[in-house]
């Protein structure tokens, strides 16, 4: 499944992104905001997908000061793309989920250097958006086939959500 938008009525001045990150979906993405200059608002429902993918989305977000919001869920690569937002917000209800980023589809894992690498280059990504290292060190530590979900007060703690809204 690839990543669908939906647009909003342009009151609400919100896109919906919902489904994996796929190949291109970043161009299409910059397309759809630049069709919908109204969108303040990005909304995620997303089990993850491509990273890189969802770190040109994150920036496209960052560069327009626009504000992320997640409803019920958003793992693995959303996280990245979610923190591109000025005001990052989730429901009460929803899980952001975190874990180490998998290898691409032709291996099965990756090397110790390429672990490590991989951290730095997640740290100084995270780091960018004012999050600890600490706190990417800790869900690196996550396998790529499991999933940490963080407590509430650890993310507003961390800078990761700004607020919880209770619905």
């Amino acid at each position: 499944m690839e990543l669908g938008f939906t647009v909003f009525p342009v009151k609400e001045n919100k896109i919906l992104l919902s489904g994996k990150f796929g190949y291109g979906i970043s161009k299409d993405f910059k397309k759809l905001l630049e069709e919908n200059p109204q969108v303040r608002t990005i909304v995620f429902d997303s089990p993850g997908g491509y990273e890189y993918q969802a770190r040109n989305i994150s920036s496209i977000i960052k560069k327009r000061g626009l504000n992320t919001y997640v409803p019920e869920y958003c793992v693995s690569a959303c996280t990245s793309a979610f923190l591109g937002g000025k005001k990052r917000q989730m429901s009460s209800k929803a899980l952001l989920g975190f874990h180490q980023g998998k290898p691409s589809f032709n291996k099965s894992k990756f090397s110790e250097e390429e672990i490590k690498d991989k951290l730095y280059d997640t740290i100084k990504f995270y780091k960018q958006n004012g999050i600890d290292k600490e706190f990417v060190k800790r869900f690196h530590r996550t396998p790529p086939e499991e999933m940490w979900y963080p407590r509430d007060e650890e993310l507003l703690k961390q800078g990761i959500v700004t607020e919880i809204i209770d619905e």
